[in-house]
């Protein structure tokens, strides 16, 4: 454990504030308790043949990874631009196949403006709403 460094005065005044400070007990109570806890995953550690058997880990997989990159490295320095030809081939051809689409465009006379202006016209002359819409275009007539 740690060694103890204070002085035998400091050690008994530390004590008797202890005594009496709850709160300052209750601090080194929960250090004391984390300490230990610290200590006690320490001692159940890796003991040295555990660590060796962790090392041979390691380094098996390294073998291992670097045996896969050597076979997979000089495979991505070929596919990579074969598959950046593919791509570019696959989207001039999409763009091709969307070029022959032909957008559906409805005739004019069907459009919102038509509409719109067409239901304008319908409406009955001596109504309210022909005397809103007469009233604004004579103020706009008026103020030009």
């Amino acid at each position: 454990m740690a060694e103890n460094h204070l002085d035998k005065k400091t050690r008994q005044k530390l004590k008797e504030h202890l005594e009496q400070c709850e709160r300052c007990a209750r601090l080194s109570r929960s250090f004391s308790r984390a300490w230990q806890t610290v200590f006690f995953q320490e001692e159940a550690g890796f003991s040295p043949a555990s660590l060796v058997n962790l090392m041979r880990r390691v380094t098996a997989y390294d073998e291992h990874s670097s045996r896969w990159q050597e076979i997979l490295y000089p495979a991505w320095r070929f596919l990579r631009p074969a598959l950046m030809t593919l791509l570019l081939l696959a989207g001039i051809f999409a763009g091709h196949q969307l070029g022959k689409i032909s957008p559906e465009r409805g005739r004019p006379e069907d459009s919102f403006a038509r509409r719109l202006l067409g239901t304008l016209e319908d409406i009955p002359r001596g109504s309210v709403a022909d005397f809103y819409i007469s009233r604004q275009i004579l103020e706009k007539e008026k103020s030009q």
